[in-house]
């Protein structure tokens, strides 16, 4: 008789139950990844016209112009405050989705020790029934050679 675990499919569904989670979490850090690049390429436009701001500063520049460029810089740090308030969001749904996958973890490797503690039982089991079976054959083959 193979051995049979009765909450085989309560493990499989904690096991898509976790795969899920981690899916959740994995996005979710896609998205900061993405999120932070985001960010450096704004650092890196506001550095570039900063210093192109100054450079033509010191050629002379029309008031307007000064305006026009420092309202660029203006936005570009806007649009930083957002990607900041952005991140503490996604932050903030990381460490609950680590949760998630965690306590989904725990609950599939609760389930997988009860299993393998059940397959030690069931294989503890049929060694000694092999055993017995050897031992019938033998005193079977002792009795009729007697």
């Amino acid at each position: 008789m193979p051995f049979h675990f009765s909450l085989q499919p309560v493990l499989r569904l904690q096991q898509s139950l976790e795969e899920r989670e981690r899916l959740r979490l994995a996005l979710i850090i896609a998205a900061l990844n993405k999120l932070n690049q985001h960010r450096q390429r704004l650092d890196q436009q506001k550095a570039e016209l900063a210093n192109g701001l100054a450079e033509r500063l010191k050629a002379g520049m029309a008031a307007v112009e000064i305006h026009f460029e420092r309202a660029r810089l203006v936005a570009i740090e806007q649009q930083k405050n957002n990607l900041l308030q952005q991140k503490d969001k996604l932050e903030q749904q990381r460490a609950a989705q680590e949760q998630a996958f965690r306590e989904a973890q725990r609950k599939r490797k609760t389930l997988e020790s009860l299993r393998d503690g059940k397959l030690e039982q069931y294989r503890r089991i049929q060694r000694r029934r092999e055993q017995e079976r050897v031992d019938d054959l033998f005193g079977l083959r002792h009795a009729v050679q007697h």
